[in-house]
Order: C-alpha cells, then sequence, then structure tokens
C-alpha cells in the first residue's frame, strides 16, 4: 500500500528497524487521529520486517468489541512464536494463572494489581528464552484497548531490551480516554522510546490519493475532496471509490468509512458525534454536555478528536452525509430525540425546532408536548409535515375531546391536501364522540358519500336535537346539511324550518341561500328565481372555509339543474382555478366540471375532469361518489360511440344506496343510452321507466332530471310503440319552462320521427335552434344528422349536404365517432394551398347569415331569426359574397362547404 505524506514516519521507522538489526532495541509510539493511517504505517513495516527471514515479527490488536480478557494482547503475540513443548506448556499454564488472579476480585472486572510481579517476569523471560538471539519486531494496534494484564507485560518485557534485539511499535488512538497515562509514563522512562503523531493529509496530498486510486490528475477535485474529509485517508479512499463506482461521491463506501471511525471510537466520541448530527443548527458544546451529562472539558475533548478525525469543522458536519452517517449508527436515537426536546423547550428554542424532535422520538404524551405538535402545526407552511405533528399528538393524547378536535384537523387537512386519504381520518373521526358541529358534517358528508345516507341523515337529525336551543350557529349549520341532504336524498324528510331570529355566520348563510334554490328547483319552482340565487352565492363566495365551498358546488349544481350551462361552465372554471392548492375542493369542483361538459356535450372536457376528481377524491371509499362518475363516464362512452367501454361501466356493480338519490335517476337515464346504442330497447326502456317512478314517487319536478321521458319515447319508437312515445314527449314538452332548451332539444329531435313528413324538417330546425340555445353540442350534431336525413329524404341534397358538414364538424368537435363515421364521406378534402377562406374566414355572425341564406331564406326572414336589420343581413351577405368569391345564391351551397 502506497502511503501519501508519511516518508518521514516510515524513514524513522525503517531506520530503527535497521538499528534493531545491528542490535540496538526501541519502543516507538505512533498516534494521531481515527483513520489517519496509523494501521497503514504497521502494515508497511510489518513487509519491511518480513523481507529479512531471521526477523520474528510479532502483531496483536487492541480488543474494539468490549472489555477484552486479561493477557489478551499477550496471548496473541506468543501464538506467532516457535516454542517448544514444555515451554508451551509452561506458557500455557502461567497465562491462565494470570487470567484468574486478575479476575479473582469481581466477575468481569480485571484488576491487575492482583496479578503477581513475578509471573510478569516469568512470561517475558519464556518469550526471551525462545527467541534466543533472532531479531524480534512487535506491532500492537490500538494499544490504547489493550487489557491492563498485557500493558504491563509490555511493561516488563522493555526491561530485557538491553537483552534483546527488539523493536515494538504501538499505535494509539489520540482524543478522550488516550492509553493509559501510568502505563505513557513507564515509556517516558525508556531511553529508547520515541513518540510519532500522524497529521492530516494536505490538499496536495488528497490530490495524490486521488490521482493514484483513479488516474485522474485533478487538483480542484482533490481539494474539493480534502474540504469533505479534512484529510483523513480512510474517508478520501473511500471518497474516491465511491466516484468510481457509481460516478459520485459521498456514497455507499464513504459512509462505511465515517461509521467506522465512529466504531472504533471511545463510546463518548461516538456519542457527541450523534448528538451534535441530532441538534443540528441548534448544537452548541454547553447543549451536546446537558444530553450527555459530560463536563465542558470532556466535550470539547470529543469534539476536538471529531475534528481531527474530518468528521467536524468547527461544530458542523464537513458534508451532509456525514451526518446521515452518524445519525443512522445512532442506536439510541428516539430517546435522545425525546431528550432533545424537553431541553430545547425548557430552554426556550422554536416551536418548530422542538417539534421536530418530538416527532422523530415518537412520543408526545405529556400535555406541554401536544400543545408544542399543535402550535408548530399552525405554523407550518409544508401540509404534510403539519399532518404528521397532528398524528402524534393524537396517537398520544389521553383525552377524548382533544383526540376529536384533532382528528377533525386531521380530516380538514388532508381534504384539503390529500383528499384521497380522507376517508380514513373520517372513519377514525366516525368513532370519536361527535360533539362539535364541525364534526358533525364531517362524519355525515362521509357516510352519505360512502352509500349510507339514512345513517347520515340519522347523525344529522339526532345531532340537531342535542344543539337546539344551545347553539342557533350549530343549529343552522346542522339543519342547513338536512337541507341538501334532502334534496339529494328527495325520500327523506325535509328539515322544519328555524325561526327567522337565527342569524347565521357567513358561509353557513351563503350555503344555507344555494340550497334553498336547490331545493325550490328540485320541486319545480321558478329556475330563473333559483338561478338568479346561485348567481348571487357565487358572486360573493369565498373558498376560505368548508361551508364556503360546500356552498359554491350547491350554487354550480344549481345553474347545472336549472339549464344555465355557460354560466355554470364559467362559475366552475373560476372556483377550480380559486381553488389553489386545496385539491378536496379541486376534486368536487371537477365532478361539477365534468357533469357540466358531459351536458355540453363536450366529451373529451368531461373524461378529462372525471378523471382529474377520480385522482383527488377517494372514490375506493366513497362508493356514491364513484358511482356519480361512473355515470359520466358512461356517457361520455356512449356519447363517443365506445359501446365496449360502456358496457364494462354498465354492468359494473352500483352501491345500493344509488337508486336513493337524485343521482341514481341520473345513472338510470345514462345506462338506458347505452343500452338504446347497444340495440337492447326493452332494457333500456326499463331503465327509463324506472328513472321515471322514482321522479314520481319522490315528487321532483326538475326538468333536468326528466329527460327519462325523451329516452324513454326513443326506446318507445325503437320498439315500434309510436303512441306511447308520442304521449312522453307531449307530456315532457308540456313540462318545459323557457329556459328549458336543451331538453326541449332532444325532445322535439325525437318529436321529428313521429311527425308528418312535410313538418319534420322544420321541428329538427326548432331543435337545432334549442339545442344551440342550451349549449349542448352533441346533441346539436344528433339533431343535424337527423336534419341531413330529413333533407335528403325531401330531395333538398343541397341543404342535406349543408347540414351533413355541419354534423360532422360539431362531431369532430364532440369526438363522436358514429357520427364521424356516418359523414366521413362528406368530409371536404384539405385545400393545396392557402385560399381565400383560409386566410379570410367568415365571422360568426357571417357564417349565421350564410347558413340560412343558402338554406333558401329570404332577407326578411334571417332578419327576423337573427333579430337583426335587414340592412345588417345585407352588409353580411356582401362580405360572405367577397369572402367566398360567389355572386348568387345558388353558388353559396357547394362554397359553405369550406365555410362551415
Amino acid at each position: 500500500m502506497s502511503l501519501v505524506e508519511r516518508d518521514h514516519e516510515l524513514d524513522l521507522l525503517y531506520q530503527r528497524l535497521s538499528d534493531c538489526l545491528a542490535g540496538a532495541s526501541s519502543v516507538t509510539l505512533v498516534g494521531g487521529a481515527l483513520g489517519l493511517g496509523k494501521t497503514a504505517l504497521l502494515q508497511t513495516l510489518s513487509a519491511r520486517a518480513a523481507e529479512s527471514p531471521s526477523v520474528t515479527v510479532l502483531t496483536a490488536y487492541g480488543n474494539r468489541s468490549g472489555q477484552p480478557e486479561p493477557l489478551d494482547t499477550v496471548t496473541q503475540l506468543l501464538r506467532g512464536v516457535e516454542l517448544s513443548a514444555d515451554d508451551r506448556e509452561e506458557i500455557g499454564h502461567l497465562l491462565a494463572k494470570g487470567r484468574q488472579a486478575a479476575l479473582a476480585g469481581d466477575p468481569g472486572v480485571e484488576c491487575v494489581d492482583q496479578v503477581p510481579t513475578g509471573l510478569f517476569h516469568q512470561l517475558a523471560a519464556g518469550l526471551v528464552r525462545a527467541l534466543g538471539d533472532r531479531p524480534l519486531v512487535i506491532l500492537i494496534d490500538d494499544v490504547h484497548l489493550v487489557d491492563s494484564a498485557s500493558q504491563q507485560w509490555l511493561l516488563h518485557l522493555a526491561r530485557y531490551l538491553t537483552e534483546l534485539r527488539a523493536m515494538i511499535v504501538l499505535t494509539n488512538c489520540e482524543g478522550p480516554n488516550p492509553v493509559s497515562p501510568l502505563f505513557h509514563t513507564e515509556l517516558l522512562r525508556l531511553p529508547s522510546y520515541r513518540r510519532l503523531t500522524l497529521k492530516p493529509i494536505s490538499p496536495a496530498g488528497a490530490g495524490q490519493i486521488v490521482s493514484m486510486l483513479s488516474g485522474e490528475d485533478d487538483a480542484d477535485l482533490g481539494a474539493g475532496f480534502h474540504v469533505i474529509t479534512g484529510g483523513n485517508p480512510l474517508l478520501l479512499r473511500a471518497l474516491v471509490q465511491d466516484r468510481m463506482a457509481a460516478g459520485s461521491a459521498p456514497g455507499t463506501l464513504f459512509r462505511q468509512a465515517v461509521f467506522a471511525c465512529l466504531y472504533r471510537s471511545q463510546p463518548q466520541v461516538r456519542w457527541t458525534a450523534e448528538t451534535v448530527a441530532l441538534l443540528g443548527d441548534c448544537a452548541s458544546p454547553a447543549l451536546v454536555g446537558k444530553l450527555l451529562d459530560l463536563g465542558e472539558e470532556e466535550v470539547a475533548a470529543n469534539l476536538d478528536a471529531l475534528r481531527a478525525m474530518g468528521v467536524l469543522a468547527d461544530l458542523g458536519f464537513r458534508h451532509p452525509d456525514i451526518r446521515s452517517a452518524v445519525l443512522e449508527t445512532c442506536q439510541e436515537r428516539a430517546q435522545l430525540h425525546a431528550s432533545a426536546a424537553r431541553l430545547l423547550y425548557w430552554e426556550g428554542s422554536p416551536i418548530s425546532v422542538v417539534a421536530e424532535h418530538l416527532l422523530a422520538s415518537g412520543r408526545a404524551a405529556e400535555p406541554w408536548q401536544a400543545q408544542v405538535l399543535e402550535s408548530a402545526a399552525d405554523e407550518s407552511r409544508d401540509p404534510e409535515q403539519a399532518n404528521a405533528y397532528l398524528e402524534l399528538a393524537y396517537q398520544d393524547s389521553a383525552d377524548t375531546g382533544h383526540r376529536t378536535r384533532l382528528a377533525l384537523r386531521l380530516a380538514r387537512s388532508a381534504w384539503r391536501t390529500q383528499p384521497a386519504t380522507v376517508a380514513g381520518s373520517l372513519v377514525r373521526l366516525e368513532r370519536l364522540p361527535q360533539t362539535e358541529y364541525g364534526t358533525i358534517l364531517a362524519v355525515a358528508a362521509h357516510r352519505f358519500w360512502s352509500g349510507n345516507p339514512r345513517e347520515a341523515a340519522r347523525g344529522l337529525e339526532e345531532a340537531t336535537t342535542r344543539v337546539a336551543g344551545r347553539d342557533d350557529h350549530a343549529a343552522m349549520a346542522l339543519w342547513v346539511a338536512r337541507l341538501w341532504l334532502s334534496t339529494a336524498c328527495p325520500a327523506l324528510p325535509e328539515p322544519p324550518d328555524l325561526p327567522d331570529a337565527v342569524e347565521p355566520q357567513l358561509g353557513v348563510d351563503q350555503t344555507r341561500r344555494a340550497a334553498s334554490a336547490l331545493r325550490a328547483l328540485v320541486r319545480g319552482e321558478c329556475a330563473d328565481t333559483s338561478a338568479a340565487q346561485a348567481q348571487e352565492v357565487l358572486r360573493i363566495v369565498w373558498l376560505d372555509d368548508g361551508m364556503s365551498a360546500w356552498a359554491a358546488a350547491i350554487a354550480v349544481t344549481v345553474l347545472c339543474h336549472a339549464e344555465r350551462l355557460d354560466a355554470a361552465a364559467a362559475a366552475c372554471d373560476r372556483l377550480l382555478e380559486g381553488a389553489g392548492r386545496h385539491r378536496g375542493c379541486e376534486g368536487i369542483f371537477a365532478v361539477l366540471r365534468a357533469e357540466i361538459a358531459v351536458r355540453q356535450g363536450n366529451l373529451p372536457l368531461a373524461e378529462r375532469y372525471a378523471q382529474e376528481a377520480a385522482d383527488r377524491l377517494p372514490v375506493a371509499h366513497w362508493s356514491l361518489m364513484a358511482a356519480v362518475l361512473q355515470g359520466i363516464r358512461l356517457a361520455v362512452a356512449v356519447g363517443s360511440g365506445d359501446l365496449a367501454r360502456a358496457a364494462a361501466l354498465a354492468s359494473a356493480p352500483l352501491p345500493e344506496a344509488l337508486l336513493d338519490t337524485r343521482y341514481g335517476m341520473r345513472y338510470l337515464y345514462r345506462r338506458g343510452q347505452y343500452y338504446l346504442a347497444a340495440g337492447q330497447s326493452h332494457v333500456a326502456l326499463s331503465d327509463f321507466l324506472s328513472a321515471g317512478r322514482l321522479a314520481q314517487r319522490w315528487g321532483v319536478r326538475l326538468p333536468a332530471l326528466g329527460e327519462w321521458r325523451v329516452g324513454a319515447a326513443e326506446a318507445y319508437l325503437a320498439i315500434g310503440n309510436p303512441a306511447q312515445a308520442r304521449r312522453l314527449l307531449d307530456e315532457q314538452l308540456a313540462l318545459l319552462g323557457p329556459g328549458d332548451h336543451r331538453i326541449r332539444g332532444s325532445a322535439l329531435r325525437v318529436l321529428s320521427g313521429l311527425v308528418p313528413r312535410s313538418e319534420r324538417i322544420a321541428c329538427l330546425r326548432q331543435a337545432g335552434d334549442a339545442s344551440r340555445a342550451g349549449g349542448d353540442r352533441l346533441e346539436l350534431a344528433r339533431v343535424a344528422a337527423q336534419l341531413h336525413d330529413a333533407c335528403r329524404t325531401a330531395g333538398k341534397n343541397d341543404l342535406a349536404k349543408i347540414a351533413a358538414l355541419q354534423a360532422l364538424k360539431l362531431a369532430d368537435e364532440c369526438r363522436a365517432v358514429p357520427l364521424q363515421r356516418q359523414f366521413v364521406a362528406h368530409r371536404p378534402p384539405a385545400p393545396a394551398a392557402p385560399g381565400d377562406i383560409e386566410s379570410d374566414r367568415l365571422t360568426v355572425s357571417e357564417l349565421k347569415v350564410a347558413s340560412l341564406a343558402a338554406r333558401g331564406h329570404t332577407n326578411r326572414q334571417i332578419a327576423g331569426e337573427l333579430h337583426v336589420t335587414m340592412s345588417t343581413v345585407e352588409q353580411h351577405l356582401t362580405k360572405v359574397y367577397r369572402k367566398l368569391n360567389v355572386r348568387h345564391r345558388k353558388e353559396l351551397v357547394s362554397r359553405m362547404e369550406h365555410a362551415v
């Protein structure tokens, strides 16, 4: 092994070896910190001595694994001596006698004073006798770990140096508790004694080691490694080998080398390193001393030893990996963290620092510890860290009320940051006493979405009875929850009205207004009034607490059911943006946005938000929420023509409670649509009529939930019962209000199959106008498809062609594959070069006017339908003619293929 910057020490040892061969004896003590190369120096010297056949080399090592047996080192040395049978028996007897004498007092405690002095002389004389005049080299590593009896024997042997040609070299690890002062003093009395002290490698020497091991001649790399290791050769070599093996350093070998240095050091040096690592930036000699119950001088000596070892620089570790390695070796880490937390708390350290130690200790049974953890959770900007503090406080709290409050905080935090995991927190909360209305509402919501709406209702009713007359705010919050629940589960009774004197808090009041608007809408009252109330709630709502977010979600639901889809979509988009990092709110709003997108016929957007909601929410535990998303995906699959996926969704198991909710009515309608598309008309009819029976049983008059009539009418048509179909469609159209455009559009489309052929085109045009006003692009595509068929049957091929192009364009937007396939032949080829239409497209207003003109409408009819003046129509047509390069209306049909 090539040693770097150890030439002076090697030269002196080699000279002493030569003197030994010439007859001069010597004793040398090599000192230095751990890892500086003392062992390597002995190995190099041993190899040189072994080159001379006449030399006897005896080696031994101090015991690093615990308390050595008396005379253990002497035993190691004498194993290398060639002894006669008589000498071996005699020396074996002496060793056994010496061990017995040293342990004659307390069992396991060595007392060298009890060993007869003559025994040491006899052992030394036996060695001298066995060697004769052969030169002797004794090498003992870590003499500070050698048992006292062996040290005493070495001193007796040294007195024979004048009779021997002997060289004794010992190594000693400097630091606290070095070699025995008495032993060292006796060595100093020897005339041939010499002490050497190894120093850390210089930056230049570090560069040499890097070059020697890796072949890289990089002075900067060597200097950088020197900073990390402090010039400790053991750490340096490990660092280089890590870099050679993995391409980066520090790595595993480096951490193992740090561990080796600590393991070989004195226990209190290792404890000091562990304490400094554990305290981190808070570490100080005073705190280290208090934690370890050490005096100032002892702490200073331990810190000096760690600096000499290359582990510390001042009071900080030279590299983060050194700190990690130190902590990994700490066997009493949890207890040390607990002690550190207590000490730092009483020293007035920051709450966050104390909380980190409590968290690492895994214990917080005392009241002050729970207070620290809760305060740290309040201050923390890291939600996961805050949750960890609260979890520990919860686990060790003995007070049930305190545990309930902590469980509610954890549930709210999980809802905000990791809503997919909130079910576990809510289950835990459900098992605890529920006294505060926040806890009651959280448990009720969990029960509802888990598929137990009746349990949720029962819990809310019982809680209402408990707080009646004692807490008006709680009573109002519970009343609002019961009101919403009655709209979600129309079979449940509505709560009795509260006295007007109760003034709710802002968030509760917003939720009350939104829920009241939803109740009115479900009852079939004026949709305009409910929508206006919802818009007012959304105008003032702030997503600052759970109640406000709940109010916003209900208000968006009102707009959706009131067929204000554009307003609902805009509001939901704003809420999604405003939710920020509130993942639970994002999940709920994503569900609503997916539902809105389905009703608008935007299938890709619906799928995207349904997936986002599934990723955010605990759908594995919330069976009702999973069923809602299943219904949305079913509608997307049917609309996009993916009947295989739709079949899988339609056959998936459903929670029993789904059909107790309005979500169940919606699901039945969508599953019926699948069966209709799959050609199973009778099964489809059964689902549609089941939805209708639920609506009639519950008295639901909400037009948006009355689509079952349109679906049933389609099914009746498919099985050849037009009379029943006409009855249901007439009934549906009679129930619709002025703003129910979307459902009117679908009803008129189906009705067009029942009216005389002469009226079919007009009926479909009305359906198209209604669907366009309702914002349902997929329904509008279906209307255009049927209009194409009706126009072609009527011999109006030009109009049929325009309708086909419109159907294809809308199908492309909606990703409605069946319609895309139906009209693929009508897809215009891409122009070879940009033309007038590409470079100067028609505006929306121009396109509307051109489409009506191509259908044969007069300017007056166009003006009346679009509610514009005749002059405006003429101006738009002039621009259309110029952009499309046409002169007459007859040319519009062919040129509109590109414009549409």
